[in-house]
């Protein structure tokens, strides 16, 4: 029998994996975009990034879990919209599955679960950022039903 994947908030005792997971998806991020070079210190980043995120009242930390381990995670943050209707929107900040568990729908299930917890706290507007050069992730969201909305634009200065 195939071990279920459960999806729940993360937890102190899953810092050291979801470190290992940010670190991997911004090393992506650099090979995607020289605008992305990752910092010297990438690591230690990561973990009070996720330490930080662990304790906000409007950071949201899933994980999905396969038989104990922790497999995938997302990360989104509660924001207010100021001047438009719906105000509440959840912008996911980061999604990432391990590579041996990838085309197995676990972003899918992470995807749904936010978009509940979401729901239950008001939020009627989902949101995604990512590099442009992410094909993989533009797909994954335009699968998924996300649309563009918002284009940030930057220079070298």
């Amino acid at each position: 029998m195939a071990e279920e994947i459960v999806v729940r908030r993360a937890e102190p005792g899953d810092v050291d994996t979801l470190v290992d997971f940010v670190v991997r998806l911004k090393q992506v991020n650099e090979e995607l975009d020289p605008m992305y070079i990752t910092r010297e210190d990438l690591e230690e980043a990561a973990r009070k990034y996720i330490e930080q995120s662990l304790g906000e009242e409007n950071t949201i930390l899933l994980v999905a879990e396969k038989a104990g381990k922790v497999i995938g995670m997302v990360r989104a943050v509660i924001l207010d919209r100021l001047f438009y209707e719906p105000r509440l929107e959840g912008l996911i900040t980061d999604i990432y599955v391990h590579p041996s568990h990838r085309r197995r729908n676990v972003a899918g299930l992470l995807l749904e679960n936010l978009a509940a917890i979401l729901a239950e706290k008001g939020v009627k507007l989902m949101a995604a950022e990512y590099p442009p050069g992410n094909r993989i992730a533009a797909k994954f969201f335009e699968k998924h039903g996300f649309k563009p909305l918002l284009v940030r634009v930057y220079r070298k200065i």
